[in-house]
């Protein structure tokens, strides 16, 4: 009868290990690098919504609720190189702040460490989930090597000239004079009182007591969304050489 019952899970066990050496996907832990305190404090029921894709496509979107300093488990395809996108979301809806994200490739994804989902990561991702619905082909673009390089420099990878970056990936181009960075202005505005943060957390947040202009620090050309931190106060603002204007919502 010990014979059966040790015959009886070796064979379990063989179909176990099977049933993960054949599968397609596997499960994989990864954890935001770092959530903004402004963030935490003005959108206390952040979720994000997450599209795990490869260079063939679109692989899963699911929304996972988020909490500080616990990893987030997703279901992995077993690729080459995996791409994470994961957009800052109220109630599955998007709201204007930069994303996490993170691209791994699948001997990363086994490993026991969980992956880092980082703001570097996210403006990579973005790009290429851009280019691979448009139907362009990324498999030889070294995406996790454009990561590196924002996270070991430090640098603000939301200063740079997405457009630029995606029509050199996409046409097979991209090297180190693709990274133009955007015309950067300062001017200055009234707000009311309080703290006020854009969507990019590289950026200084203003200070305001309600009665004088505050300067805007220098912010990239074109919109930008602008929160008053720990109330649903929202407006957009519009940057360009000459000036800033304000779109309250």
């Amino acid at each position: 009868m010990k014979c059966f019952y040790s015959l009886l899970l070796t064979l379990v066990l063989l179909s176990l290990a099977r049933c993960e050496l054949f599968s397609s996907e596997q499960e994989t832990q990864f954890l935001v690098s770092e959530m903004p305190a402004l963030w935490e404090e003005t959108f206390p029921d952040l979720d994000l919504l997450v599209t795990v894709f490869t260079a063939d496509g679109v692989y899963r979107i699911n929304t996972v609720t988020f909490a500080t300093g616990r990893p987030l488990t997703l279901a992995i395809p077993k690729a080459p190189t995996v791409y994470i996108l994961a957009v800052p979301c109220l109630q599955e809806t998007p709201i204007s702040l930069i994303p996490f994200g993170a691209v791994s490739g699948y001997c990363d994804v086994k490993s026991t460490e969980p992956v880092i989902l980082s703001f570097a990561g996210g403006f990579v991702a973005q790009r290429c989930l851009s280019l691979v619905k448009k139907g362009y082909d990324i498999s030889l673009f070294n995406a996790e090597k454009l990561v590196r390089s924002f996270v070991e420099s430090d640098q603000d990878p939301w200063a740079y000239n997405t457009v630029i970056i995606e029509e050199d990936i996409a046409t097979g181009v991209f090297n180190t004079f693709s990274m133009k960075k955007l015309p950067a202005f300062s001017h200055e505005v009234l707000l009311l009182s309080g703290t006020w943060f854009t969507e990019n957390p590289s950026v200084q947040p203003m200070v305001s007591d309600g009665s004088l202009p505050v300067s805007t620090g220098l912010l990239t050309a074109g919109y930008h969304s602008l929160f008053r931190a720990g109330t649903p106060d929202y407006t957009e603002l519009m940057v360009t050489e000459h000036e800033a204007l304000l779109f309250p919502k």
